[in-house]
């Protein structure tokens, strides 16, 4: 059996998202300085989901998020993106499966 991996709260799920943006802002500062080494831009992947994270948080703190049984638009960057760039993949992939199944009330 595989195990529910949602968040069991609004708060946890708040505090999913912002782990995930902490460690958007830690990758960011990573590739910042490997790209000055390198002289190139790859950084636009954290970007993205940079910015529906922050919007993600804004609707859960609004209480304004609904949802859906359908991903959320960030998790075609996850897709499109080389694992071995994001090491917590994980994490958002929690967070995508909480928004699609709601809430683990029952844990």
């Amino acid at each position: 059996m595989i195990p529910n991996i949602q968040a069991k709260s609004a708060a946890e799920f708040i505090d999913l998202v912002d782990r995930a943006i902490a460690e958007i802002d830690d990758l960011n500062d990573v590739l910042v300085f490997d790209q000055a080494a390198k002289g190139n831009d790859e950084e636009s992947f954290t970007s993205k989901l940079e910015v529906a994270l922050m919007h993600l948080k804004k609707q859960l703190l609004a209480g304004e998020h609904e949802f859906k049984n359908e991903d959320l638009p960030f998790m075609q960057v996850v897709e499109d993106t080389d694992a071995g760039l994001l090491p917590f993949r994980h994490l958002l992939v929690r967070i995508n499966e909480t928004h699609r199944k709601g809430l683990n009330l029952e844990a």
